[in-house]
């Protein structure tokens, strides 16, 4: 009887180690999320290219009408959203004693997280390419590199 109740202690200590280091991951992730959060409202507010300041369209974005603003302006909306998304799973996962749970938020939250870092690159890459002139080097080798990026992030990691 004895065996069996220390195996029982131990297998109950083994998951409370278990539950801490994934809320030490939880933490690290609540942390990447929020900033992603931060930085892409942010970008969503301070638009690229400025506003028009006469005429009937006052106060719209200048690039409103191009392709890469509206990429720019999608990625980032989803970039935030998903972020955001998945620092409301990090505060559920805070308060949440249940190993099996838990590792469902985390790994929800992960994968939120992961997406909203590819739509923050994408959002960047757009961003790049719609303030540099369309015929340049520099603007051919910014979308190059976001592309060559993108693909190793999305094959890489898989």
């Amino acid at each position: 009887m004895s065996i069996i109740f220390d195996r029982n202690k131990e297998i109950k200590k083994e998951k409370e180690i278990r539950t801490q280091c994934l809320k030490h991951i939880s933490n690290t992730h609540l942390l990447v999320a929020t900033l992603i959060a931060t930085v892409t409202f942010a970008a969503g507010f301070s638009l690229t290219g400025g506003f028009n300041d006469e005429g009937p369209d006052k106060g719209k974005a200048l690039f409103s009408t191009k392709l890469a603003f509206k990429a720019f302006m999608l990625s980032d909306g989803i970039a935030f959203y998903c972020s955001t998304a998945a620092v409301f799973l990090h505060l559920f996962a805070s308060l949440e004693q249940n190993y099996h749970l838990l590792l469902r938020f985390i790994k929800f939250s992960a994968i939120l997280t992961y997406v909203s870092i590819l739509g923050m690159v994408t959002a960047f890459t757009s961003g790049i390419y719609l303030v540099l002139p369309n015929s340049s080097a520099l603007s051919t080798s910014a979308i190059e590199i976001g592309c060559l990026f993108l693909g190793f992030y999305i094959f890489g990691v898989l």
